[in-house]
């Protein structure tokens, strides 16, 4: 490869470490490729960040996958989507129960198609 096309890298521990450094680099440097260094932990704060925001998010995911997957014609679609929810009534509030219903009717139509586990 050309010397011409080579880019420099660095590898931060942190996004804070990132950030902090890129604050400090003039827009004259020219580009750097950079990269989380997975050998070094993650501090356990950020970890514990990470951790609440799945477990926002997580239920949010599941229920605008159970959406789509009620809403779409596609075969495709609703087979990868069937993949990202349950059909366990427990894993949902009592006003989504018909759209589990609903997915689970749209499944049990085509067993050999959505049969997982």
């Amino acid at each position: 490869m050309a010397w011409y096309w080579a880019v420099p890298s660095a590898q931060y521990a942190s996004m804070e470490e990132l950030r902090a450094d890129r604050e400090n680099q003039r827009r004259s440097e020219g580009a750097i490729r950079v990269s989380l260094n997975s050998r070094v932990p993650t501090p356990a704060q950020s970890n514990a960040e990470a951790v609440a925001l799945r477990r926002d998010l997580g239920p949010r995911f599941r229920i605008g996958c159970l959406r789509a997957f009620v809403a779409s014609d596609d075969p495709e679609d609703r087979l990868y989507l069937s993949y990202q929810f349950s059909l366990d009534p427990s894993d949902y509030p009592p006003e989504l129960q018909a759209e589990v219903e609903m997915a689970g009717r749209i499944a049990a139509a085509d067993p050999e198609h959505y049969r997982h586990g």
